[in-house]
């Protein structure tokens, strides 16, 4: 994610979704083990966050599978437009 910032610890990740999403996120609800990774980028007035765990985790009461996600929120940043001027999308011949 050219221009994204990684996160550092677990705690990073769970605050980049409470600060984005309608409901809280307790960080013992959300597994990371040694190999996780997650960064956070924003891309056309869109914040957006990847988030990958390679493995499993599993006990008696959850079972957490490995994971790739990307979570955008649904609201939009407001940002300045951009100077470029628009490009029409033409289909067909």
């Amino acid at each position: 994610m050219g221009g994204g910032h990684p996160h550092t610890s677990n705690a990073d990740t769970v605050g980049w979704l409470n600060r984005h999403w309608a409901a809280p996120t307790p960080a013992d609800d959300y597994f990371a083990g040694p190999y996780h990774v997650s960064a956070a980028t924003n891309r056309s007035g869109y914040d957006v966050m990847v988030d990958f765990e390679p493995h499993w985790f599993s006990d008696e009461d959850s079972t957490f599978p490995p994971r790739l996600l990307i979570y955008v929120p649904p609201s939009r940043r407001h940002t300045r437009p951009s100077a470029a001027p628009a490009r029409r999308l033409t289909y067909g011949p």
